[in-house]
Formats: structure tokens, C-alpha cells, sequence
């Protein structure tokens, strides 16, 4: 054979190789016609087993080039040609410049042609007509076959431009466009309803609705969601600069996100909803905010008081970092704060319980007890909007409550919850909360809403006040659900007096307040993170091991030894307290330990302070020493800044 393994060999049957003749010259071997036809087929053979460059002599097997590439080739015309890489870049298998069909029926023809369709190909083709309902698409004469969107619904009106380029993938059955519609995506228009005073104009096929600025409040009726189907969407989309609230009500059974309130803030802001089926979803807001909870120890999980349980509270007693009881008229020592486990909706959170001890079925008029958190006014600049005033926020929170067997309450109760403006004007904003049912943990949220004459100053003081009641008199009751001038008001007449009889019980954990009215789940802040932040207010240390250090002193006098005592940064310079005259020591000389007759904070900055510590005597004027707790285990040190 003279072709083996890829290479061509001569022989004449019994010589090889390109010097057979001289071999059989040497070997006397005369010229015989055997030899040379076996020689010459041989010749034959190989050549026939090559390619022939016109073509006319086609391979029999696959061809290696050896990592060469084929050049000058020309574009592939049939569907087993080779494509070239112009082929590849123009798209020119699967595109056509524009169809030659009509409006809602486009036709293309492909070249090379398709010969039948297959689920996986993608074809792309500039339409010559917009649509105008639903729509087919028929590839080389192989039957018009339906263009769906969302997987599976038909082509609307305005969904394919004239002119734009669409691009589709056979599914097995119909072809379904990848390419953004020229529309919003929306099967069927969505009805538009108004009440008295508001005007409502509808949008293309319902797609859009545009309101008109002639009220406060729009309210925008969508057709029940359950009628439209998987993949729905609208577009809630303002007509022009005045601010106003669009609520979106699909039904009285459908909910958006739970929190049915959209604020439009922007000329030509918009929100878009989608439907599962069921319930209607946000699935964009110009005003979603993530991680904006301004409440600090919202999960209640920072205690460095150390109030385990606190009996008796008394006016401004501070209770878990960042809370503060407030009691007003001669209401104190009515109740005993506890911090339990075990607690929220997932029942996961540490929270805050306050169990009343003594009743008060009759509270005189000045007389209630609140807990509050102050916000300082750097933490509130997202609730402003463009004109410096209050925006609108969202309060939600994780509550329970029980009423003891001889209160009056019963369910659904209600309590109370009030945002103060501190600083900038004097305002407030009082609703009331509904509980369901008796020890049940309940999530409530309200949206608290934009305000005419409410703002914030920026700084480290305290901005506003959030006050969660436990019961007020009649002289301080407001009005709920509406703006007003004041802080002397922290109940409605309809607030439920939770300190009406003993064993009576409020708590609560996972407190948010966020910019906007689209409250959001957004990130749990760590344990880390909560202390980090509450320590911006308050930092308590406490020396568990005697003779533990606190800081390196030098000895002022043989009486006086004086260190730097660092601490995390405050929001104003702190309040240093120690433990006791005589619970500190300092350690000198040869490791002599001096027990300490006073200490005491000087020159007091946001981050540092020095501690001087005093002794009877025994101290060398000049030397270094070490600055610690004495014999035992409860010496501390607190640097307060709490507001």
C-alpha cells in the first residue's frame, strides 16, 4: 500500500523507498513489466486518494490542516456549507435587513434557507410594521408560527416598532421575543376609577396611567390580579411637578408588598408593579431604600447597662442602649422593664417588655409614661425632601400585648406611637396601632406623611423623638392620624390605658423607621454593628479580673498618678463616671500595688480623656506606673453621651 499513517511510499513490490531502482539495479534484477505496473498502480493509488483542487475528487474522511486556517473562502449558500467569519459577524444565516410581511404577520426568507423549524433557534429581523395586536412570524415559507412575550403572551399593540430590530427563539411551538418590547409589557389595560375630586387619565391600553395634578391624593383602581395572570405589569407614571400620593388598590383581597402606598416625589418619577397571579409586587421605586433604618438597637440585642430586669422605673431612667422611660405628671414606678428572648414575629429577637406593678385605672390629666428614642439630626437627611421639610417615612415594628384578666382592654387593642420634631420647628405626628389579639406577636407598620412645616437641623443632638406609649390622661391626648404643633401629646381618646391593672403587658423589638412609604425588610445590622453605634452615645467598661489594666499613668506627685483613658469616638464630649474612690489602684515602683482614696476624669474630649488617680502616699514624682482595678471584679468605668 503506499499510503500508510498519513505518508506515501514507492515500492515495486519487493524494493521501497525513492531508490527502489538502484536497488534492483544492484541487485541485478533486469527490467521486468510486473515490477513496474505494480510501481505505477502504485503511483495511481496515491494520487487518486488526494484532493483534487477543482473539487471534482471529494474527501472520505475528516480533514486535519494542522492548525492552519482556510483563506479566501467564500460564504457558505447552503446549510452544510462552512460559514465564514463575515457570515458569523453580519448574522447574515439568521437576519434579514426587513421582513416582507404586513403588520402583525412578518415574513422573512433566510439564505441559506431554513429547511424546518427546531426548538433553540434564534432568528433576528427588522420589522417592516409596528404591531398592532398579536403577532406571527413566518421563516422561509415553513408556517407562521406565534410571537409570544413573558414565555406566553401575545404581541400587543406597540410591543414591535416599525423599523425596530426583534430578535426571536423557537421554543418548540412558538417563538418567543428576547428582545425589549417598544411597550411595557401588560396583556390586558388595567381599568382606572375616580373618586370625587381626583382625576385619573387612562394610558396607552392601560399600560400607563397618567395622573393630572387637580388633588392632593390620586387613587388608581387596577383590575383584581388574579383575572390578569402570571407577569402583568404597570406603570403608576406623574404628569407634571406637583407632588402628590398615588394608592394602588388591585382589589380588597390583593396586597402590594403589604404596604399599598406609592410616593411619587419627582416630576415624572413612576413606580412599576408585576402581578405573580395573586398579588401585586414593586419591583422598581425611585424611593426604595435597602439599609436606612435610623432607629438605633432595633432588635434590642445591645444591653450595656446591664438591665437584665429593672423594677419601678422612674422619670428618664435609661433602659437598653439607646431607649429611655419618661414618665410625666407623678406616673413613675408603675412598671418593671425586662429584656426577654424569644421575641418578634420570627421569634428569633431579644425585646423590651414592660409589665405594669401598679395600676393606674384612673390617670390624672398630665399623668403617662412613654419609652423613646432621639434621633440626631445627621442620621434624618433622607427624610427631607427638596424644599428642607419632612418627606414621609415608614414605622414598623414587631409588637405584642396582654391584657390581665381585670383590665378593660380588650382585642383588638390599641396603642400609641408618635414621631416629635425636636429641633427645627416643634411638631408632632400621633397614631394609633391596632394588636389583633391577646399575647400575639403582631408586625405593624404606618406610613407617616409629608408635613408642611415639619424639619430637621442637621448635628449630634437630638432631632426628633419616637415615643411608643404605655398610657397618658386626658391632658395629654391629640389627635390621631394628623400633623400638629406641640410635644404634649403622646395618646389619642382612643389609646388603651395599658396601666389599668396590674399584670397588663406591652413589648416590642425589630423597630424601623425608614425614608419614603416603601418600607423595605432590608439587612439586619450584627450585634457588632449595634454596639459599635450605640457606643456613639454611651460605652461602659467594666474591669472583670483584679488588678486588671486600665491604661499606662505617669506619677504626677508621691501622691497623684495621671494616664490617657481612650474610648470610642462621642457625639459631644462625654460624661465620665467611675465606679468608687477605692475601687482602682495603681501599680509602681518594684510591682507595688497602691489602692486608690479618688479618682477623677479631667480635660474630657470626644475620644479621650486623663484619669487622675489619687493615693495616700508611696508614689516617686517622675516615674511610670499602671493605672487599674483593685482587688475585685465589679470596678467600671461608663462614658455617656446619651440624648
Amino acid at each position: 500500500m503506499p499510503w500508510s499513517g498519513g505518508a506515501f511510499t514507492r515500492t515495486n513490490g519487493v524494493h521501497t523507498g525513492a531508490t527502489l531502482w538502484a536497488q534492483d539495479r544492484d541487485a541485478g534484477t533486469k527490467i521486468l513489466a510486473a515490477r513496474h505496473d505494480t510501481h505505477d498502480q502504485d503511483l495511481a493509488d496515491g494520487i487518486n486518494s488526494t484532493l483534487e483542487k477543482s473539487g471534482s475528487n471529494a474527501a472520505t474522511g475528516n480533514l486535519d490542516i494542522g492548525s492552519n486556517r482556510l483563506t479566501a473562502v467564500a460564504d457558505g449558500t447552503a446549510k452544510t456549507d462552512a460559514a465564514t467569519v463575515n457570515q458569523i459577524q453580519s448574522n447574515a444565516p439568521a437576519f434579514q435587513a426587513t421582513d416582507t410581511g404586513a403588520a402583525d404577520a412578518y415574513v422573512i426568507a433566510l439564505s441559506p434557507a431554513v429547511t424546518a423549524y427546531a426548538a433553540g433557534q434564534a432568528f433576528t429581523f427588522k420589522a417592516g410594521a409596528a404591531s398592532t395586536t398579536a403577532s406571527t412570524l413566518n421563516v422561509n415559507g415553513l408556517g407562521a408560527k406565534a410571537i409570544k412575550k413573558l414565555h406566553d403572551q401575545d404581541i400587543a399593540s406597540g410591543d414591535i416598532e416599525s423599523g425596530s430590530v426583534v430578535t426571536v427563539v423557537y421554543d418548540g411551538t412558538n417563538f418567543q421575543m428576547t428582545s425589549q418590547a417598544a411597550s411595557s409589557f401588560a396583556p390586558a389595560a388595567a381599568t382606572s376609577t375616580k373618586t370625587a375630586a381626583y382625576t385619573v387619565i387612562a394610558g396607552d391600553a392601560g399600560s400607563t396611567i397618567l395622573c393630572s395634578a387637580a388633588s392632593a391624593d390620586y387613587e388608581v383602581a387596577l383590575t383584581a390580579a388574579a383575572t390578569l395572570g402570571d407577569g402583568f405589569a404597570v406603570t403608576i407614571k406623574k404628569s407634571d411637578a406637583t407632588k402628590f400620593m398615588i394608592t394602588i388598590n388591585p382589589n380588597s383581597t390583593e396586597t402590594i408588598d403589604d404596604l399599598p402606598d406609592l410616593k411619587l416625589r419627582n416630576e415624572h418619577s413612576e413606580a412599576t408593579l408585576i402581578c405573580d397571579g395573586s398579588n401585586w409586587h414593586i419591583i422598581s421605586h425611585e424611593n426604595v431604600a435597602v439599609e436606612s433604618n435610623v432607629i438605633e438597637n432595633a432588635s434590642m440585642l445591645v444591653d450595656q447597662y446591664g438591665h437584665v430586669t429593672r423594677s419601678g422605673l422612674s422619670a428618664n431612667a435609661l433602659l437598653l442602649d439607646r431607649w429611655k422611660f419618661v414618665a410625666t405628671g407623678s406616673a413613675s414606678a408603675r412598671w418593671t422593664m425586662s429584656v426577654e428572648t424569644g421575641g418578634g414575629v420570627n421569634q428569633k429577637s431579644k425585646w423590651q417588655k414592660y409589665l405594669c406593678t401598679t395600676a393606674d385605672a384612673s390617670p390624672g390629666a398630665n399623668e403617662g409614661n412613654y419609652i423613646h428614642q432621639a434621633i440626631i439630626g445627621n442620621n434624618l437627611g433622607e427624610f427631607l425632601g427638596s424644599d428642607g421639610l419632612f418627606e414621609n417615612g415608614v414605622f414598623g415594628a414587631d409588637f405584642i400585648a396582654h391584657a390581665d384578666g381585670g383590665s378593660s382592654i380588650t382585642f383588638p387593642a390599641k396603642i400609641a406611637v408618635t414621631l416629635y420634631t425636636a429641633d427645627g420647628t416643634s411638631r408632632q405626628y400621633l397614631s394609633d396601632q391596632s394588636i389583633a389579639a391577646d399575647a400575639t406577636w403582631q408586625r405593624l407598620s404606618f406610613t407617616i406623611p409629608e408635613d408642611s412645616v415639619a424639619d430637621f437641623d442637621p448635628g449630634v443632638t437630638a432631632s426628633c423623638n419616637f415615643k411608643i406609649s404605655l398610657y397618658g390622661g386626658s391632658g395629654q391626648r391629640g389627635t390621631e392620624g394628623s400633623w400638629a404643633t406641640g410635644d404634649n401629646t403622646f395618646v389619642s381618646a382612643s389609646t388603651d390605658n395599658w396601666a389599668d391593672s396590674t399584670n397588663n403587658y406591652i413589648g416590642w423589638t425589630n423597630v424601623k423607621f425608614q425614608p419614603g412609604q416603601l418600607g423595605t425588610n432590608g439587612v439586619a445590622r450584627t450585634y457588632a454593628e449595634e454596639l459599635d453605634i450605640c457606643k456613639y452615645y454611651f460605652e461602659k467598661r467594666v474591669n472583670t479580673v483584679a488588678y486588671s489594666a486600665i491604661t499606662n499613668s505617669f506619677n504626677r506627685s508621691t501622691t497623684i498618678a495621671a494616664g490617657a483613658y481612650s474610648y470610642s469616638e462621642k457625639r459631644v464630649a462625654p460624661t465620665i463616671t467611675l465606679s468608687g474612690a477605692t475601687e482602682f489602684g495603681v501599680t509602681h515602683g518594684a510591682g507595688a500595688d497602691t489602692q486608690t482614696s479618688g479618682v477623677t476624669a479631667e480635660t474630657i474630649h470626644a475620644n479621650t480623656c486623663r484619669l487622675k488617680f489619687t493615693v495616700a502616699s508611696g508614689l516617686t514624682a517622675g516615674q511610670g506606673s499602671l493605672l487599674a482595678n483593685w482587688n475585685n471584679a465589679s470596678a467600671y468605668i461608663t462614658v455617656s453621651a446619651e440624648i
